[in-house]
């Protein structure tokens, strides 16, 4: 049955102190919970605000757990008298710190059929009194508490703890919480007078940025009988002697549940009555240098504790040890005997330190050694036979270290066993072979290491045929069928293992077929392994044949369904033209090799693209010659040229003219962009006839014939040529309207007129383009200086002044009268989410916060700043877009920093094609008088000469800003903009939530966050989320505990719209929450939305980020949980859609 109590719980016993009856909701007594330990309820109080000395009356509790008592079978209650409970007490944000009492007036009855109830108590932000949990005795005894964030008020008088068995403690380490309580908070236990016979698991947590310190001997006097010892941010001030301090075991009906609560690894939980010896310290100052492990210990975890030697006798007494991890230590070397006796080890992490060499007999001992993590240390040299007694090895990690080469037998003796190998972030040249005979192998990483084409081929010629096939064999017997006797293969082969390549110097990958001295063994390990070659510098120049043989190989093989491979993910990076092709997709009409020619130019280079004599062999010419004189200074083109169809690239040649050459009428391509070309005459024009492509963007041309409307162009590029607006290109603009035009770049092209106003020409009225008619002497000499020469030096003087300064003077009349006549604003789209986008650099954010963005909020505008305003999720250049497209005017401060940001320039460039499309004047652009000298922007330093600009020292600019923004309109911001409501929730004072695994109607949201936060996270921000109707949930706990995540990852996330993940320097070291991020990072970047909402939290060394999430950092919005602004933009990210 389920029930819920909120109010005040009034039942005093008769003399006792009055106090205030706490106000709190209790969830719990859901008997349909199947639990996998032995726990027959949770239940949970949930305390709201400050509520410091109020009182808790448990009558109701004893009173409802009695009832359910009596309503199990007579079986049950006649093998159980007694229940086992966990209480959890929970103070939310306000009431942290709240001192907590307990009280039941319900006396227990002395008859022998009432039950007898055992109790774990789990403490969360609250404190309470030793004394006081006497009322838990009187009801049956505690056998366990848990308390985070927590005080429990010591006393020496502990004898209603005598029967505890399980105690982890972790003190509150509020920085901000100037309570004396806490900032002088103590373990409760330190106080009392006896020890505690029972507890077998202990945890004790400090605050990471103050330890806490014990005395050695105080541990092993109060807790005598300890199996488990879990220490963190605590320091121990004498040296670790021995561990465990006793041969006593612990027998007890809650062992297996003690472990369970206490292993990380739930599936190593036995039904046993007894505990499994642990100890884990890490991130704590104990010397545990000369420390001897004694008896059976199941596990050893020794972790940051600057951990530099350890000696011979370390583990030599220890027996039963399966776990042992010392990584992110300081450890340099490893004695040779430091394993000897540690025969039962499966698992060994060494990652994370600063090891040099291995023992080549360190490993002999290690027989039943399943993993080993050597990953970040600084290991030169392997050597010969140095895993050779690891026969059941099936995962070894060397990543990031210094190996250069391996030995010979490097896992030959593993070929039954190896599953995984990662070898990646070292400097190898070569490729070991025993790995890929291994017939269990599934993945084998050599990524970011030395490999090149020469290593790669040595690597194939080394290849073994029989053992490849042998492993193939061996690995699917079922799928190995379908190959036929000696070395002819038909049917489908299973590609069984990833042999990940990617980010290595690989380029020439043809020639690895057909220059190796056995062609067949390239096939062979494409056959059975999917070979990952991302990031390699692959040269695609003349590849004739490797393109067709990819597309047999995919064709002949199916890759593993389990592996979830990237198929097709060898891209060219080599030439320029194919760079970021897929191998596979390359044609044989994009391929062109070198070739010695005759009339071929002096410092160009020719190229054949196609292969001769083979599509024609009536026509010796059916091939194209290309002609590469790209970036070397030519001033005019050749005069002869190589017979045939012609290619000619002069892009970047220094070019000044274009002159008709014979060989004309063979040319089909002629890209001479980019260059100093100011004059075609009609006769080229007419020359080029034959041609099919034109490139002559880049140019100083004015003008261009119009016998080039005559010609077979069907690409012809004129964007940044300087043209004039006059007789000479009236033509033009009817021209580029035309659907049937071949110029592909005709909204970039511009023109100028009135000497000075750049617009583009498809704009330009008609009257604009003509030719002044020439004037004769006389008429310059008579007329002007007899008749006006006197009233034109006035006039002009007169017209000069306004003219310069027109826009000033619409600006005076606009800010002194009114008057807005001139320039009227057409951006009227009530549908628009923001009247302005203001951009602008970091650096100069007090000038524009005070001088733009407060003046136009000032008067009723809703403006978006680009620092504050993007949302969570989404790409800085899809949110710009975005914005820029739900904007009237786009505000851009241009300064000297503004030139050097990389990110502000594209967003200038789409700000700029916005204002194109668009024919309006949606561009305010504010200028630093600077920049005019150093802008290299092509499209930027066109705009600035059409003085469409507003200066940034101006004394006028608030008033010309006021002047350029449209008429103010009510901007809508609802459902239908897809926006929400980031006010800050109100929280209730009594908290209601739905019952524990049951539906609700909302979006499911995963949370993945620091430990240091998740008092705040579960208590505060998941609340309030919940009241906004998302179904909030942390991620780890969506798993049970013993599986693999990486089985299930991908089927959990599948159900959610949103992952919401704080990212912290904690986080970094946990390679769980790596994991997880990089696979939610993964789904993000495949969703069209934005799935994974990232946030940071406080100092994260950004040179320890991984590239993946770097990567995403550089590209996607994120934002810190220490914004002010941060709730409201987490519910703006969730609701948000671009």
């Amino acid at each position: 049955m389920i029930f819920v109590i909120i109010g005040a719980i009034l039942g005093l016993a008769i003399g006792q102190e009055y106090r205030k009856p706490c106000l709190y909701g209790v969830y719990g007594f859901d008997t349909s919970i199947t639990y996998t330990t032995s726990l027959d309820e949770e239940i949970e109080y949930v305390l709201v605000e400050n509520q410091s000395g109020c009182e808790i009356n448990l009558s109701g509790l004893y009173t409802n757990l009695s009832t359910l008592y009596t309503s199990y079978n007579s079986s049950f209650r006649l093998h159980r008298k007694e229940l086992d409970i966990s209480l959890k007490i929970t103070c939310t944000e306000g009431a942290v710190g709240n001192e907590i009492h307990f009280n039941s007036s319900l006396e227990q009855s002395i008859n022998q059929s009432k039950v007898q109830v055992a109790v774990q108590i789990v403490l969360r932000g609250c404190s309470l009194f030793v004394n006081e949990l006497q009322v838990f005795k009187n009801h049956g005894r505690i056998w366990s508490i848990l308390h985070t964030d927590s005080i429990i008020h010591p006393d020496s008088d502990c004898s209603s703890l005598a029967e505890l068995q399980n105690l982890k403690s972790r003190l509150p380490c509020d920085r901000n919480n100037r309570s004396p309580a806490v900032w002088e908070a103590r373990f409760f236990w330190e106080f009392c007078s006896k020890p505690f016979e029972g507890v077998s698991d202990l945890m004790l947590q400090g605050c990471s940025h103050e330890h806490y310190e014990i005395k050695h001997d105080l541990l092993q006097h109060l807790f005598p009988n300890l199996q488990t010892l879990n220490l963190k941010y605590v320091n121990l001030t004498k040296s670790l002697v021995t561990f465990p301090w006793t041969n006593v075991y612990i027998h007890s009906p809650e062992a297996k549940l003690i472990t369970y609560i206490s292993s990380s690894f739930a599936s190593d939980v036995k039904n046993t009555s007894s505990l499994e010896r642990q100890i884990t310290i890490s991130s704590s100052d104990v010397n545990i240098s000369n420390v001897k492990f004694i008896g059976d210990i199941y596990t050893v975890r020794l972790n940051s504790i600057h951990l530099k030697s350890l000696n011979d006798n370390t583990f030599r007494n220890i027996s039963g040890l399966t776990r042992l991890d010392l990584s992110y230590n300081e450890l340099e070397t490893i004695n040779q005997n430091l394993f000897k006796m540690l025969t039962n080890l499966k698992y060994l992490q060494l990652g994370m330190n600063k090891l040099t060499v291995l023992h080549s007999e360190v490993f002999n001992w290690l027989h039943n050694l399943l993993r080993l993590d050597l990953s970040h240390n600084k290991i030169k040299i392997l050597n010969q036979g140095q895993f050779k007694n690891l026969m059941k090895l099936e995962y070894l990690n060397l990543e990031s270290n210094n190996i250069t080469e391996l030995p010979d037998d490097f896992l030959k003796d593993q070929v039954h066993s190896i599953k995984k190998l990662t070898l990646s972030s070292n400097p190898l040249e070569k490729i070991p072979v025993y790995p890929l005979y291994a017939e269990g192998i599934r993945y084998i990483y050599l990524e970011h290491c030395r490999i090149n084409s020469s290593g790669f081929q040595t690597f194939i010629d080394s290849l073994s045929h029989n053992d490849l096939h042998a492993a193939y064999v061996s690995a699917d017997p079922v799928s190995s069928a379908i190959l036929t006797t000696g070395s002819e293969f038909t049917g489908y082969f299973v590609q069984r293992a990833v042999l990940s390549l990617s980010f290595n110097r690989i380029e020439n990958i043809e020639t690895l077929f057909w220059k190796a001295k056995k062609p067949f063994l390239f096939l062979d390990l494409l056959y059975f392994f999917y070979v990952v070659l991302r990031g390699n510098p692959i040269d695609c120049t003349c590849m004739t044949q490797m393109p067709y043989f990819l597309i047999y190989i995919n064709l002949k093989t199916v890759p593993d369904a389990t592996l979830i491979p990237a198929r097709d993910n060898w891209k060219c990076e080599k030439p320029l033209e194919l760079k970021g092709r897929l191998v596979i997709s390359v044609l044989r009409d994009d391929i062109y090799c070198p070739i010695s020619i005759e009339n071929c130019p002096e410092r160009c280079s020719c190229f054949e693209r196609g292969t001769r004599n083979t599509v024609n062999k009536n026509n010796k010419n059916s091939s194209t010659i290309i002609v590469d004189c790209r970036n070397i200074n030519i001033t005019r083109l050749p005069e002869k040229m190589p017979s045939g169809k012609l290619e000619l690239w002069f892009q970047n040649t220094s070019l000044t003219q274009l002159t008709a050459r014979d060989y004309f009428r063979n040319t089909s391509v002629l890209d001479a962009s980019h260059n100093r070309i100011n004059l075609i005459k009609s006769t080229v024009a007419v020359a080029m006839a034959n041609f099919t492509s034109l490139k002559l963007d880049h140019n100083n041309l004015t003008s261009l014939p119009v016998q080039i409307m005559s010609t077979n162009i069907r690409t012809l590029t004129l964007a940044d040529n300087p043209f004039i607006c006059d007789c000479h290109t009236r033509w033009m603009k009817p021209w580029l309207r035309k659907r049937t035009s071949p110029v592909t770049d005709w909204k970039a092209i511009q023109c100028s007129y009135n000497r000075s106003i750049v617009s583009q020409l498809i704009i330009v009225p008609e009257s604009f383009f003509v030719c002044q008619p020439t004037m004769s002497i006389s008429q310059h000499i008579i007329f002007p200086s007899v008749v006006t020469g006197c009233i034109l030096f006035v006039l002009v003087s007169i017209s000069l002044l306004i003219y310069f300064q027109r826009f000033t003077i619409k600006v005076l009349l606009f800010k002194h009268f009114g008057i807005h006549s001139f320039d009227k604003q057409k951006h009227d789209d009530a549908n628009m989410e923001y009247d302005a986008f203001v951009l602008y650099s970091q650096n100069d954010s007090e000038f524009v916060s005070k001088n733009i963005i407060e003046t136009l909020i000032k008067k009723g505008y809703t403006v978006c700043d680009l620092y504050e305003d993007l949302v969570v999720g989404f790409t800085f250049i899809d949110n710009i877009e975005h914005m820029v497209n739900k904007s009237r005017k786009i505000i851009f401060t241009m300064t000297n920093d503004t030139l050097t940001n990389n990110l502000l320039m594209s967003v200038w460039n789409i700000a700029y094609e916005k204002g194109i499309d668009s024919f309006t004047d949606s561009v305010i652009l504010v200028l630093d008088n600077e920049v005019k000298s150093k802008c290299e922007n092509d499209k930027l330093r066109k705009y600035i000469r059409s003085g469409k600009f507003i200066k940034k020292k101006s004394n006028l600019l608030q008033s010309s800003i006021l002047y350029l923004m449209p008429k103010h309109m009510h901007i809508v911001n609802d459902n239908n903009l897809n926006r929400v409501n980031t006010d800050d929730p109100a929280i209730p004072m009594i908290v209601k939530r739905n019952n524990y695994g049951n539906d609700i109607n909302s979006s499911l949201v995963y949370m993945s966050h620091p430990e240091e936060h998740d008092e705040e996270i579960r208590n505060t921000l998941i609340p309030e989320l919940q009241i906004n109707d998302y179904d909030v949930r942390i991620y780890e706990n969506a798993f049970i505990p013993g599986t693999d995540i990486r089985d299930e990852i991908d089927e959990t996330l599948e159900d959610s719209e949103h992952f919401i993940f704080i990212l912290s320097q904690e986080t970094l070291l946990d390679d769980v929450k790596m994991f997880i991020l990089s696979t939610v990072i993964s789904k993000s970047v495949l969703s069209n939305d934005n799935y994974l909402l990232l946030f940071t939290s406080g100092f994260i060394d950004y040179s320890c980020l991984p590239n993946e999430i770097e990567n995403y950092l550089n590209k996607y919005v994120t934002a810190s949980i220490a914004c002010p602004e941060f709730k409201g933009r987490l519910l703006k990210a969730l609701g948000y859609r671009l």
